[in-house]
């Protein structure tokens, strides 16, 4: 048998435990996506300037073409920062 007036204190106690065990992830992950803005910007940079300097007119050092640090783990969470 459930009892109603019981059931709502254990969800808040339920609540609350989850809450404080999930909070330090949740601060973690905000500050991913606060460091992911700031990288952002000058990804866009970077980017613009790839395109206006194309290898077809332009001598490009290897360095030019090489991935940048941070890039993979920009694309996993970059839905995330449109929602941020």
């Amino acid at each position: 048998m459930v009892y109603p007036a019981l059931n709502l204190p254990l969800k808040i106690i339920q609540y609350l435990a989850l809450r404080a065990k999930h909070q330090t992830n949740y601060f973690q992950f905000r500050k991913l996506l606060t460091l992911l803005q700031d990288w952002e910007q000058a990804y866009q940079v970077i980017q613009n300037i790839r395109r206006r300097h194309s290898p077809i007119k332009y001598h490009q050092p290897p360095e030019f073409q090489t991935k940048l640090p941070g890039e993979q783990v920009y694309h996993q969470y970059q839905h995330y920062l449109l929602s941020f």
